[in-house]
Order: structure tokens, then sequence, then C-alpha cells
């Protein structure tokens, strides 16, 4: 397990996380990839943004908008 596939499982084992968006432990991805393809938009934003923290390859402008398009899709 990487470092950033750690950093989502703790950010989605939050309980304020768990909570507000009914994450259950069954519905964490095991790895980032599987984060960004995930139904769940909060699953699928949080795992863009440690992925490109972890290896930048978009401007934060981009990063932002991206998170923005995701959270948007979906109401929370």
């Amino acid at each position: 397990m990487t470092r950033k596939d750690k950093l989502l499982k703790d950010y989605l084992a939050h309980p304020l996380i768990q909570d507000k968006y009914k994450i259950t432990d069954r519905r964490i991805p095991k790895n980032v990839d599987d984060g960004m393809m995930s139904s769940s938009p909060i699953i699928k934003a949080i795992a863009h943004i440690i992925n490109e923290v972890e290896y930048p390859s978009k401007s934060e402008k981009e990063v932002e908008q991206l998170i923005r398009k995701l959270l948007n899709k979906s109401p929370l």
C-alpha cells in the first residue's frame, strides 16, 4: 500500500466524513486509482486531490475546476 493509498483511507475513515457522507468501511476503496473511479463524488474528489498533491501534473486552478465539476455532478 502506497503512502497516498493510506492517506485516502485515513481521510475516508474519519468519523465526520463517514457520518456526513454515509461512507462505510466497505465503500472505502483499496487505492487511490479505485477511488478516482468511485461512483461517490466525495470519494472521487478526495482521491483526485490526493493524487494531484502527490504527483502534481495540473495547476492548482485546474485541480480546483476538476473538483468543482466532480462535486457539482451529484448532490451531496
